[in-house]
């Protein structure tokens, strides 16, 4: 975080010190594979640092967020006993978090409320033909989908001027 984020988080939260902010410093770890692949680094992480468990939150299993966040927080003591958060997910949760209705930059802008409606309809849009693509891109072949193939039909590519 940079002091101005810090700044704010303090006035939302309504503390007056630094030291009840817990995530100043943070780490990210993507994992390639599967939500159980974020567990194992979790207790990787467990066991190589002291953990604070009060702070230990499983926004995969246990917190369920309606944005479609899901990721796995663990704070651990760093340097000189500084808070660290140690946030761990999947490539697919990481692109959610930073692109769908979970991402954290849409918060802090200071739109309008027109603005800000049309903006979350885009956004979600975006976000539902990016989860579309997902979802269908095993039916894709290599060399190209059959004209005739439906679950492109879906998506709207067969608007598209595939000739050529």
């Amino acid at each position: 975080k940079n002091l101005y984020g810090i700044w704010c988080k303090m006035r939302a939260d309504g503390v007056d010190t630094i030291d009840s902010i817990y995530d100043i410093i943070a780490l990210r770890v993507v994992v390639s594979g599967n939500k159980h692949d974020c567990y194992f680094a979790q207790r990787a992480v467990q066991q190589l640092y002291r953990c604070m468990p009060e702070r230990s939150k499983d926004f995969i299993r246990q917190i369920k967020k309606a944005n479609g966040y899901q990721s796995l927080h663990e704070t651990i003591y760093g340097e000189c006993g500084m808070p660290v958060e140690v946030q761990i997910r999947t490539h697919k949760m990481h692109y959610i978090a930073e692109y769908g209705f979970a991402a954290h930059w849409k918060y802090k802008e200071n739109l309008n409320d027109d603005d800000e409606w049309m903006d979350k309809e885009v956004q979600f849009k975006k976000w539902l033909t990016n989860y579309k693509l997902g979802v269908h891109d095993k039916k894709v072949r290599p060399s190209g989908a059959d004209p005739t193939d439906g679950s492109l039909k879906s998506l709207g590519a067969h608007l598209l001027d595939v000739a050529g």
